[in-house]
């Protein structure tokens, strides 16, 4: 586990302000990966929360709650149900070549919001956010599509700043240096999820999954 900043004059920043459209109550729809039965991710995500303990204005994700950011879709409340069933049948089909892959939680990232693991490689989650990017435009046409195309950049996060001031060079210390601190984990599906922040949390019910292909199969 190498943890780094951007510079240690920094401080965190609270990460749950309300953002443009947020508000409390409301849910938004989203494509995630999400890592309830990746044990070895577990693993990794407990051991930095646990030297993160000791350091006030963190709040760490519980095991059931990470998750992979993928591609946005809209607030629940201005998507219709046929529309979203749509863009459902769309991800299944395009994604439907593509096979189940492993990636590789490592590298922390400490910014003012928010604590993270990299996840690579980067070629085939770009792959698959690409084909759920097109299924949405293959439905709502491809100027509604939201989120910039470019700057992907796949995390994991461990904890989120809920108050500012916290100098970062404190998180990066308390997290240290332990280079053989990683996990693997096998992507199998996107899951398309009602996404709310109302909790200090990331907290979803889940309305569909599009499977990938085994890659095993056939063989």
């Amino acid at each position: 586990m190498t943890a780094s900043n951007q510079a240690s004059s920094e401080v965190t920043r609270n990460h749950w302000w309300w953002r443009s459209g947020w508000r409390a109550g409301r849910a938004f729809y989203t494509w995630h990966i999400t890592f309830d039965r990746a044990t070895d991710v577990h693993r990794v995500v407990q051991t930095c929360q646990q030297r993160l303990a000791a350091i006030s204005g963190l709040d760490p994700i519980p095991p059931q709650w990470l998750h992979l950011t993928v591609q946005g879709i809209g607030f629940r409340d201005e998507i219709e149900a046929d529309v979203l069933d749509q863009i459902v049948a769309a991800a299944a089909e395009r994604c439907a070549s593509l096979t189940a892959f492993q990636v590789s939680i490592r590298d922390l990232s400490i910014e003012p919001e928010v604590v993270r693991f990299e996840v690579k490689p980067v070629e085939p989650l770009a792959r698959l956010r690409s084909e759920l990017r097109s299924a949405i435009a293959d439905v709502l046409g491809s100027a509604d599509v939201p989120e910039s195309a470019d700057g992907f950049r796949p995390h994991l996060s461990v904890a989120y700043s809920n108050a500012d001031g916290v100098p970062l060079s404190d998180i990066v210390a308390a997290l240290g240096n332990d280079e053989t601190c990683t996990a693997s984990a096998r992507v199998e599906a996107a899951s398309l999820l009602a996404l709310n922040r109302d909790q200090h949390c990331y907290q979803w019910t889940v309305r569909a999954r599009t499977e990938l292909a085994d890659a095993t199969r056939g063989l």
